[in-house]
């Protein structure tokens, strides 16, 4: 059991602030963020708990947040999400990333947030890289304007 608990510490540590900017950005709400911050750590816990070695421990907290996500969304389907309270330096990209789809807001916040590559995006939102690069610039040129 320590060595679970070292590893999660760890991964804590050094990830636990991109994850939880990673699932605000994607879901324009700060209380659900932290949710699912906490929620992906406690998946992440039984997962390993089940003798799971996994090769990236940051790829896998990511896909267990990005799954998460995906449950939310699905669970709360024509809700309209009440108002988060924005930091100042949020507040001027958050209305406007409420204006894509959830597809190229995820994109975006992958790239510029997380600062993944394309084939990183591709692979986690199950789209060919190619599809990620034509999104992405296509999100990025709609983005500057908006800006």
């Amino acid at each position: 059991m320590q060595p679970i608990q070292n590893t999660l510490l760890s991964a804590y540590e050094f990830y636990a602030d991109d994850i939880f900017r990673h699932c605000y950005l994607r879901l324009l709400d700060r209380e659900q963020g932290k949710q699912i911050l906490e929620d992906t750590f406690k998946r992440t816990w039984s997962y390993l708990s089940e003798g799971a070695t996994p090769e990236d421990i940051r790829a896998l907290l990511y896909r267990m947040a990005n799954a998460l996500i995906e449950e939310y969304r699905k669970g709360r389907e024509g809700l309209v999400a009440a108002p988060a309270a924005v930091p100042e330096k949020e507040a001027e990209i958050v209305p406007v990333l409420r204006t894509f789809d959830a597809i190229d807001r995820d994109i975006l916040v992958m790239h510029f947030i997380d600062q993944m590559d394309a084939p990183a995006i591709a692979a986690l939102m199950s789209l060919s890289t190619e599809d990620v690069h034509v999104r992405l610039d296509s999100a990025r040129s709609t983005l500057t304007a908006k800006l």
